[in-house]
């Protein structure tokens, strides 16, 4: 009779995400490696950062080591050949220091690209994400696409790279229902499993620890409705025309609707707050504030919090208007009543899994008279949204906990294979 051996994962590599500068991907990160804690007690963690310096100091509390990630070009065709001569000759002398020494140490790579897996931005990204996995294969390195959103392929090239690559991976898992229907649309044999975002699992800030936070915030509980608007410089990027942004008029709209009607107190809340790249949401805030008109109920966040601290402040809100997923996210998981904003198909495909998807609209076509008549609806029946978001998320929380299950599963299952 088969023994299965003792857990002998001993190094886990976390790549394709960041605990600095992006709340949703360190939100991911800090969720994933708990539970994935809770499966391999004795394994170390190493995140491949492209923010070394500012991920270790972030990652210390969470026992997360920190390793750079050298995306240039030319680094990463020189670690390739390095990687298939490492292949050839087997000696690890040769792959010498640097990120491409942590995928031969590791056992498993877990990819937490969230949304990257995709041309929606750029083919390099969805290269970059092929990469990785080619990487794995070479130097037979088992690999996991952790619940994320993927597609679409815009171009022949990735189309098929991703492909051959994604049918490859020792264990495909989706965290929408879009995702795994696009997949099987493009012909993706391999198994894809259907989860849900490991961000879910977040634990938030409790509100007597954010008491100070919220004194410096100037945010006011129990005096006016709450309500946390999160911006997206993406979108702004997306809808600049000649120096104007359609969608920081419509929210300036939107936000004197909520002051006026209301007598609202709205919070602009950054979800990703990079001021050594050009993508912070903090820089679309301050134009919205602005603009705005009562400014005395507007409360803009300009310092940079934890992803459980902001989870906490966005629990305090009595509905919230995202434009980032994993601020959405923090929400719905709160049971607070929110209208998501999409740019992409994970939007529609989160709030489809939490029966809400009645409540997103697409950037590209939205308008004042859609949102303020989605807002009003989504006001008038808050209470019986949260009830539903409440009862729904515990569900989803339990698949989030299989992310971590199944990759136990492909462990002992690679422990049996090998003897």
């Amino acid at each position: 009779m088969h023994v299965k051996k003792e857990q002998k994962l001993n190094k886990i590599l976390i790549v394709g995400a960041t605990c600095s500068k992006n709340n949703g991907s360190a939100a991911m990160v800090i969720s994933a490696t708990k539970v994935l804690k809770d499966y391999f007690p004795n394994s170390s963690f190493t995140l491949l950062s492209i923010f070394p310096v500012l991920d270790s100091k972030n990652c210390g509390a969470y026992n997360l080591n920190v390793v750079g990630f050298n995306s240039s070009i030319s680094g990463l065709l020189l670690s390739f050949i390095r990687s298939i001569i490492w292949k050839v000759f087997h000696q690890n002398r040769i792959i010498g220091d640097g990120f491409l020494k942590e995928f031969v140490d590791s056992d498993i790579v877990i990819d937490l690209s969230g949304d990257s897996f995709s041309d929606d931005s750029t083919i390099l990204d969805s290269i970059i994400c092929c990469y990785r996995i080619l990487l794995c294969l070479i130097l037979n390195k088992p690999i996991v696409i952790y619940a994320q959103s993927i597609g679409p392929f815009k171009t022949t090239f990735t189309k098929f790279l991703s492909k051959y690559c994604l049918n490859k991976v020792d264990l495909l898992i989706a965290r929408d229902e879009i995702t795994v229907e696009y997949l099987k649309k493009i012909g993706i044999k391999n198994k894809i499993y259907f989860t849900a975002d490991s961000a879910f699992l977040l634990n938030a800030t409790p509100y007597e620890e954010l008491k100070g936070i919220l004194i410096k915030e100037k945010i006011y509980v129990n005096e006016k409705p709450i309500i946390g608007i999160s911006t997206s410089q993406h979108i702004y990027d997306l809808t600049l025309n000649n120096g104007e942004s359609p969608y920081v008029r419509l929210m300036v709209e939107i936000v004197d609707y909520l002051t006026e009607k209301l007598n609202a107190q709205v919070i602009l809340v950054p979800h990703v707050t990079n001021n050594e790249r050009p993508v912070d949401d903090r820089f679309v805030g301050a134009k919205i504030y602005q603009m705005a008109k009562n400014k005395n109920n507007i409360k803009l966040i300009n310092n940079e919090y934890s992803p459980e601290i902001l989870k906490g402040i966005i629990g305090l809100c009595d509905l919230f208007v995202g434009a980032r997923m994993h601020a959405n996210i923090a929400a719905t998981s709160m049971g607070v009543p929110t209208l998501a904003i999409a740019y992409s198909h994970k939007a529609y495909g989160i709030m489809r899994m939490l029966d809400v998807e009645k409540y997103v609209l697409d950037f590209k076509i939205m308008n004042f008279n859609d949102m303020k008549a989605r807002i009003d609806d989504l006001w008038d029946h808050r209470i019986e949204v949260s009830n539903r978001l409440k009862a729904n998320v515990e569900i989803i929380k339990e698949r989030s906990l299989y992310n971590a299950k199944l990759v136990r599963d492909l462990f002992d299952l690679k422990l049996v294979s090998d003897n």
